[in-house]
């Protein structure tokens, strides 16, 4: 995952532009998670399934999403509350830090998109 800068007041142009693209696409792609929690409660609860399985069952709930959009089928206010709720008393895992020889390649593809929307 593509982190964005860490803070910093004397932050330059190019960094509180990348920062806020950032910021922006991944409100998108919550919103979006949102959605799929709360029309398919199988992501909402957690997927107990083997992790490898995960990007299948989310993929397959994307289909089925767009499918049922394009008949007009909306997601609930309702359901999308609900769903709120109980993302709000859910507790979350500890995330362990994990540093790899790729860490450095991320950096480098983050700076190179910076370097682009700088532009």
């Amino acid at each position: 995952m593509m982190k964005p800068y860490p803070f910093s007041v004397f932050q330059d142009d190019q960094k509180q532009t990348f920062n806020y693209i950032h910021a922006k696409n991944r409100r998108v792609v919550e919103n979006a998670f949102g959605h799929l929690k709360a029309r398919f409660r199988r992501i909402g609860k957690g997927i107990d399934n083997d992790i490898g399985n995960a990007s299948v069952i989310i993929k397959a709930c994307c289909v089925l999403h767009n499918f049922l959009n394009e008949r007009n089928d909306e997601v609930s206010k309702k359901w999308l509350a609900a769903q709120e709720q109980i993302d709000s008393k859910r507790e979350q895992p500890n995330q362990a830090v994990f540093i790899s020889s790729k860490d450095g390649d991320a950096e480098e593809i983050r700076e190179a998109i910076a370097a682009h929307l700088g532009k």
